[in-house]
């Protein structure tokens, strides 16, 4: 006798976060997530001058004895910086390896993630919205809107900023 096939739809889904931006959300695979932690305040980065320092660059945040830079994703994106809520967490995300020089990176979120497994099925892209700069794509998962952010640019222009090249 024959089984009938059986579909592993495991193999399809990818774990990932839905992070609550200003006006949008981000969806990123949790393997590229290092943590999600309460919002703390960057310290400035001295080696930096101030008047040379673009505004989108929020310093520096000592986060398991590391300094990692914080960027503000919204104006890298010619966007306003977000404020600061009640809610806001920080995203630490891992290294795509574009620069040895840094390990992680980090941006404030306006909120808690939502953990999401998404079928290959459940995304498709939104051509409907024009991609911004630091965008890798605008995107609708499970019919919800959100972008993939282009983590090796945010990486590559954080470490031309810090003199890494």
């Amino acid at each position: 006798m024959n089984s009938p096939a059986v579909t592993d739809n495991s193999t399809n889904e990818i774990p990932s976060l839905l992070i609550p931006m200003a006006g949008h959300k981000l969806v990123l695979p949790t393997v590229s997530v290092a943590e999600m932690i309460a919002y703390q305040p960057p310290q400035s980065d001295s080696s930096l001058p101030g008047d040379n320092t673009p505004h989108w660059y929020l310093g520096n945040l000592l986060w398991r004895g590391i300094l990692v830079p914080m960027m503000s994703y919204e104006a890298l994106n010619g966007e306003s910086i977000a404020p600061i809520q009640a809610e806001s967490q920080v995203l630490i995300l891992n290294s795509t390896g574009v620069n040895s020089q840094i390990q992680f990176l980090c941006i404030p979120t306006q909120g808690i993630p939502r953990l999401s497994r998404v079928a290959v099925n459940e995304i498709s892209e939104n051509d409907q919205v024009e991609r911004k700069e630091f965008d890798q794509m605008q995107v609708f998962v499970a019919g919800e809107q959100a972008v993939i952010p282009d983590v090796s640019r945010l990486e590559t222009v954080c470490a031309n900023l810090l003199g890494y090249t």
